[in-house]
């Protein structure tokens, strides 16, 4: 009996640990998925983990003894572009809904390579049992796909890979766009930034991988074998070097995951609060507090602070005082100067600390009341 003889080398159980290490990265994000972000990783790593695995087997000697490899080749590596581009989409847009229909169009290579592999194996399993029979040269079918397949997939991943670094590029040029808090930004664009230099490089290597036997017209001693090694430190940096950045942003995520809506629908919600205040004069209100104006603008807390924080740049309390801060100035300029003093037209405002209104008002006009008002004075009798 034939005993099959296996090449455990160096590489190859790097290879090996590396696929495993994917694996299990892959299932624990699937495990805690909450946001959509973690969808796309978990597909980005099992689609690595497959691909690498199925290097290992044909480096190995083990891939004549696994014969799914060949009967879908060619199906997972297009999973690679469309997950990496819909992870970084999702991280630095959380706020846009991915439909049904983007994902079929993003999947769609994906499917058509899994339906082209479906339809030759059933053909082939129908000719061979003779059920039906197919005049073809299977071999030749399957040098065909092959040919074709690999530099496909070489341009769907680098097409995708230049429109993630499109996105980053609008990311850090309008940083206010960002949902996230000013002391994440940082992290979340330096993350996305190492990313995507990490998956160009990886894809000028494996473009050059594939073209160099036609240059040098012939193989190349090492083979593959620079694109997995490079790809299992990915994957060990990935899941152990990058994991507390990761962490950050996806539990920020996933807590921000009910107020994050859009530019858009943030300058809407804006105008009808700003509506409600001119017309309530809530401010006036010393007491009023931020759950009383969410309600009274019909929002949850959470989206109310979205539409402050994030997209005005307005802490609830600047907001209110902002509108005090107007009304003092209009009733510095009416007759109610001569019945009530300055402290008396701030109380009357909303302020219930005569300090808290001079350092607002500094803050806010750039000088104190009483210089304000002094100047005014002389506009006026200019």
């Amino acid at each position: 009996i034939a005993t099959m003889q296996l090449d455990y080398s160096l590489p190859n159980l790097l290879i090996l640990l590396g696929t495993l290490q994917s694996l299990i990265f892959a299932f624990v994000l699937l495990a805690r998925k909450k946001h959509k972000s973690h969808l796309f990783l978990s597909i980005f790593m099992l689609s690595l983990s497959y691909n690498a695995f199925e290097t290992f087997t044909a480096v190995s000697g083990l891939g004549s003894k696994i014969v799914f490899f060949d009967l879908f080749s060619f199906t997972t590596v297009f999973l690679l572009g469309p997950s990496f581009y819909l992870y970084i989409k999702s991280v630095l847009s959380p706020e846009l809904s991915i439909s049904k229909k983007s994902l079929r169009l993003h999947y769609a290579p994906t499917l058509f390579q899994l339906g082209v592999n479906l339809f030759l194996f059933s053909t082939y399993l129908f000719s061979s049992t003779q059920i039906i029979q197919f005049r073809w040269d299977f071999g030749q079918l399957y040098n065909v796909f092959d040919f074709y397949s690999e530099p496909l997939s070489i341009v769907v991943f680098s097409g995708y890979i230049i429109m993630a670094i499109k996105l980053y590029r609008q990311a850090k040029g309008d940083q206010k766009g960002l949902v996230y808090p000013s002391t994440l930004k940082r992290s979340v664009l330096k993350l996305t930034k190492v990313l995507l230099i990490t998956m160009s490089v990886f894809s000028v290597l494996w473009l050059s991988v594939y073209v160099l036997p036609f240059l040098v017209k012939s193989s190349l001693p090492f083979g593959y074998y620079p694109i997995e090694i490079a790809l299992i430190f990915f994957i060990y940096w990935i899941s152990f070097g990058a994991h507390y950045k990761m962490q950050l942003i996806h539990e920020h995520l996933l807590k921000s995951k009910q107020s994050i809506i859009s530019q858009a629908e943030a300058s809407l919600l804006m105008a009808q609060l700003q509506e409600l205040m001119e017309e309530t004069k809530l401010y006036l209100n010393p007491k009023i507090t931020r759950e009383q104006l969410a309600k009274e603008a019909n929002l949850n807390i959470k989206t109310l602070s979205s539409i402050l924080n994030q997209h005005h740049g307005q802490s609830f309390n600047d907001f209110i005082n902002s509108y005090r801060i107007e009304e003092v100035k209009i009733q510095l300029h009416s007759q109610k100067l001569l019945k009530q003093t300055i402290t008396g037209i701030a109380f009357g405002a909303g302020f219930n600390s005569q300090a808290t209104f001079q350092r607002v008002f500094k803050n806010t006009v750039g000088m104190s009341p009483k210089v304000y008002l002094s100047l005014s004075e002389k506009e006026v009798i200019k």
